[in-house]
């Protein structure tokens, strides 16, 4: 038995997210779903292996996922790495846009991780989502231009999550937009 914990992912965008590829080592449970369906939230169970017998610290998943058939790629890890003599569990993603486009390309994308204080652009860095025994973590992907409509200015909005100004009315309202979708997801 190991430690144990879930992550649910707010795919907040018009696409769907397809599984191309999984692998995984000393992991007790790394239930990722097949795909990550448009506006839908889907929540798995993740186990890593902390047995008597094993290096809990070497623990590890990694499952790529592509973007509608496109070059864009998400990846979810769980990572066990030791730190000063603990193990320490967490769960990762990164993004990739292949050779075409990227972060600052329309259509934007931003994300919310519970690891993270904020929303921040979709980019290619590997950001941590966080880890909870016995709890939940969250991913929240969101296409900034569909919530837009004819109300935001997508590179305005943009601007805002570049610059770290949540405080500004628009980002506001624009949050909220956002929030109360997936609050249906």
């Amino acid at each position: 038995m190991g430690l144990g914990g879930n992550l649910k992912v707010y795919n907040a965008t018009q696409n769907k997210y397809t599984q191309t590829s999984n692998h995984t080592y000393q992991m007790d449970a790394w239930n990722v779903p097949s795909s990550f369906e448009s506006f839908k939230s889907l929540q798995f169970y993740v186990e890593f292996d902390t047995g008597f017998t094993i290096n809990p610290w070497d623990d590890g998943a990694n499952t790529k996922y592509n973007l509608d058939n496109s070059e864009q790629v998400l990846v979810l890890e769980a990572h066990a790495e030791l730190v000063s003599g603990n193990t320490v569990f967490s769960l990762r993603f990164q993004g990739n846009w292949g050779s075409t486009g990227g972060p600052l390309s329309e259509p934007y994308y931003i994300f919310w991780a519970t690891g993270d204080s904020r929303w921040r652009l979709l980019t290619r860095e590997e950001r941590t989502i966080g880890w909870a025994h016995d709890g939940v973590v969250d991913l929240k992907i969101v296409e900034v231009n569909y919530y837009c409509g004819s109300e935001f200015n997508p590179s305005e909005i943009i601007e805002y999550v570049i610059t770290g100004e949540f405080e500004n009315p628009t980002w506001q309202a624009f949050s909220n937009v956002v929030e109360e979708a997936m609050k249906n997801m």
